[in-house]
C-alpha cells in the first residue's frame, strides 16, 4: 500500500499538511515543508526561487524578504495557492499553485497582483498590517478564499476588517481582493487592541 499526501503539492487521497516558511538571510526564498505524517516534515524544497514579480529583489529569492506569505485557494481552482503580501507597502501578489512541490510560476498567466490602494480601510485610510486566509467567512461564495486583516495605527485605533475578492457567488477576479467591512468582533481581552 502507497500512502500519498494531500495538501499544497499533491491532490491524491491522504492529507497531511504541509509547512510554508520564508527563508532567512538577504535571498530567503519560499520554502515547502512537505507534511508525513504524525506531525513532522520532510526536508524542505525551494518553491520561491522565481521570486514574486513585485520586485523587492528584482525578481528572485530575495522577493521574500518582508513578505507575509498566506496560503488558500485565491484563485477559484480548489488548488492551493500563496499569497506574498507586503506590510510596508500594502501590495500583495497571489500566485496560482501548481498543484506539485516545483517552483511557483509568477508570471502573467500563473500570477494576480492586490492592490494596497483597494486593500487600505476606509475607517482609518491604514494597509493591513497582518493578514489570514478565512475561507469562506464572508458566506459570499465568490469562489476563492476571503481574507481577515488587522487595520489601524496609534492615533485612529486599530479594528479587524474582512477583505473578498467580489461580492456576490461566484464573481471573484484574479487579484480582485478589497476591503469590504469592518467586523465588530472583539479582541480576545474584549477590547479594540487588535495590533496586540
Amino acid at each position: 500500500t502507497e500512502i500519498y499526501t494531500l495538501s499544497l503539492h499533491d491532490a491524491l487521497p491522504i492529507s497531511y499538511p504541509d509547512v510554508l516558511s520564508v527563508g532567512s538571510g538577504a535571498k530567503p526564498s519560499l520554502w515547502l515543508s512537505p507534511g508525513t505524517g504524525n506531525g513532522t516534515v520532510g526536508t524542505p524544497v525551494d518553491i520561491g526561487s522565481l521570486g514574486t514579480a513585485i520586485n523587492p529583489g528584482t525578481d528572485g529569492p530575495a522577493d521574500w524578504a518582508g513578505a507575509t506569505v498566506l496560503h488558500g485557494d485565491f484563485t477559484g481552482d480548489d488548488i492551493q495557492d500563496v499569497m506574498a503580501y507586503y506590510p510596508a507597502t500594502g501590495n500583495a501578489v497571489v500566485i496560482g499553485g501548481n498543484g506539485n512541490a516545483t517552483s511557483l510560476t509568477p508570471d502573467t498567466e500563473h500570477a494576480s497582483r492586490v492592490s494596497g490602494d483597494l486593500m487600505q480601510s476606509l475607517v482609518n485610510g491604514d494597509d493591513p498590517s497582518q493578514l489570514a486566509a478565512a475561507g469562506n467567512a464572508s458566506e459570499l461564495a465568490t469562489g476563492t478564499d476571503d481574507l481577515i486583516g488587522i487595520t489601524g495605527d496609534p492615533t485612529n485605533g486599530y479594528e479587524l476588517d474582512l477583505y473578498t475578492n467580489g461580492l456576490c457567488t461566484g464573481c471573484a477576479t484574479p487579484g480582485g481582493y478589497t476591503w469590504n467591512t469592518t467586523l465588530s468582533t472583539v479582541a480576545p481581552d474584549g477590547g479594540t487592541d487588535w495590533n496586540n
